[in-house]
């Protein structure tokens, strides 16, 4: 199966495309400055709701119930009008994170994040989708750089939420401020849209034979798409747990105030960022074969060193070099299904995947908030996770390779 390359010689074309790629790049970033700005609010909702670590953790789970539900029931409609759906779901989403200041308890707060996550799930397949549509429209590589600028967005809010933390200002206003990220993004992206020719955007839905999910997993390639959607929803298990814990944990293992802790996941998604910009210049070398073993291993160890650190700056060293190890990993496995899975099932795929990676974060807040709710507390939660990257590492090493040769078929 071919491509039909594009005319990268067409100025307007080269244009249209680096405006597109520019747009995505925002939403992205925009994306990460919520979710970078979340995770150092969760301990604030924490104290004032009266929260224990494990009705925290239930609450929480209403993100991933959220997105998986509009994902399954709305992931066609997306994946037919992708470009559409994204100005759509950044407008909602920003509505959705603003929603989140009304919560005055368990009930209100684990609705609101069951609709933030409707429109994040269903944002996180239109962005995809989008991504591939202009790695095909351009030629160029923006998998890497794509989840690449989202630590970004982490590294700023964090650090910006923890300040205003400790300023005492409202929460509402922080989220307000949040949402104001997503404008420029849906505005660029409309734009775009509009000077773009209608055709394109449709091109990725492929059949309604691809959209059978018992087909598409029938069809195998390589290492199967399964084996890569368990690896991806383990390393997001993994990933979503310093995301929304570590300014928590770091609060209470070293009685810090909200804006030194909320230093441990900017560091981490600084990392993250360095790790992805690397794993882009450099794939010939960081290939998602070590990756994935570097990955597993570091990943391990961190989490495991840092539960027994009795010292903020070590606790902060080891979230970088954790973030390092894991960068590439979920992007690079994402690359890997967009160049082995034929064209007229891609779309239908990476919706898929993607769907099934929240998973990860449906389990992982339950997960650490019930290991948390015992004696041994948030320590004893990080131990655990080491040992959950001890058990990706074992299943990457019975697993079959993934950096051989593309299957006859795919697209080249």
């Amino acid at each position: 199966m071919t491509i039909d390359m594009p005319d990268l010689e067409n100025p307007v074309l080269v244009s249209a495309g680096r405006k597109t790629e520019i747009s995505l790049l925002l939403a992205y970033f925009s994306w990460g400055i919520f979710w970078g700005g979340w995770g150092v609010l969760i301990p604030q909702f924490k104290y004032d709701l009266g929260f224990s670590e494990s009705a925290l953790g239930f609450a929480l789970m209403g993100i991933s119930i959220g997105a998986m539900t509009a994902m399954m029931l709305g992931g066609k409609l997306v994946r037919n009008r992708p470009e559409l759906a994204l100005t759509v779901l950044l407008f909602a989403f920003a509505c959705a994170s603003v929603l989140l200041g009304e919560a005055s308890g368990f009930v209100s707060l684990a609705i609101c994040l069951v609709v933030l996550g409707m429109m994040s799930g269903l944002l996180d397949i239109a962005l995809n989708i989008n991504v591939f549509n202009t790695e095909r429209s351009t030629g160029r590589a923006l998998f890497q750089r794509a989840h690449g600028v989202f630590p970004l967005g982490v590294i700023l809010a964090s650090p910006m939420v923890g300040l205003a933390r400790d300023a005492e200002i409202p929460t509402q206003a922080i989220l307000w401020i949040i949402a104001a990220f997503m404008i420029p993004p849906l505005l660029l992206f409309y734009s775009g849209t509009r000077r773009r020719a209608g055709p394109q955007a449709t091109q990725t839905a492929g059949s309604d034979d691809a959209n059978n999910w018992t087909e598409i997993f029938a069809r195998r390639t390589v290492a199967g798409v399964g084996g890569i959607c368990a690896l991806i929803v383990i390393f997001l298990f993994l990933e979503n747990a310093v995301e929304q814990w570590s300014t928590l944990f770091v609060e209470q293992s070293h009685a810090t105030r909200a804006a030194t802790a909320s230093l441990t996941p900017s560091l981490y998604m600084a990392a993250i960022f360095v790790g992805r910009m690397a794993a882009h210049r450099w794939a010939h070398i960081i290939t998602i074969d070590r990756a994935l073993r570097w990955g597993a291993i570091g990943t391990a160890a961190g989490f495991v060193l840092m539960a027994f650190s009795q010292s903020i700056y070590v606790t902060l060293f080891l979230a970088t070099i954790m973030g390092l190890f894991v960068a590439p990993i979920v992007p690079g496995l994402y690359s890997w299904i967009s160049t082995h899975v034929g064209e007229d099932r891609r779309a239908a795929v990476l919706g898929l995947v993607t769907t099934l990676s929240y998973l990860g974060y449906l389990l992982s807040p339950v997960f650490v908030g019930g290991v948390a709710s015992t004696a041994l507390g948030l320590d004893a939660a990080w131990v655990a996770l080491g040992l959950v990257a001890v058990g990706a590492y074992v299943l990457i090493k019975i697993g079959p390779s993934l950096s051989s040769p593309e299957p006859k078929g795919s697209d080249q």
